[in-house]
């Protein structure tokens, strides 16, 4: 079983993308992601004209989440409206990418058949006692 590595949380709650972040929870095998978003935020905020920071980072549905939040000094026009939808899009398109990678160590999943089901897993990281019967019963 997975678990949130609270090392790895720690080294962002002083990041100043995080300044504003409610809670920061992954597990060690999204680390990479996580580390990704945050490349990809420091060089949008470079070309933007306001700042975007990180609120909150967790686990919904079995997926990576990370709600962003746009600083701007005064009420954002279309422009800034635009940017940031376009910046918050390549976020969740990043964060998705969780949903293929095992939570333990971050390799891709890949599909196998378990009781005549398609389920996706990490081949060094499931249960091997789950599943057909007959295949239960040959690794026992």
């Amino acid at each position: 079983m997975w678990a949130i590595d609270s090392k790895l949380t720690d080294l962002y709650k002083e990041h100043h993308l995080f300044k504003s972040c409610i809670s920061i929870q992954f597990p060690k095998g999204w680390h990479s992601i996580i580390k990704e978003i945050v490349q990809f935020l420091e060089y949008s905020n470079r070309r933007i004209d306001f700042k975007i920071v990180v609120t909150q980072v967790k686990i919904k549905f079995g997926m990576l989440i990370v709600y962003l939040e746009p600083e701007l000094s005064v009420s954002g026009d279309a422009k800034s409206y635009e940017q940031f939808s376009e910046i918050a899009q390549k976020v969740d398109g990043i964060a998705n990418k969780s949903f293929r990678m095992c939570k333990i160590c971050g390799k891709n999943l890949v599909k196998t058949v378990v009781d005549s089901r398609i389920a996706v897993r990490c081949l060094e990281h499931f249960d091997v006692t789950q599943g057909d019967k007959d295949l239960r019963r040959m690794r026992l």
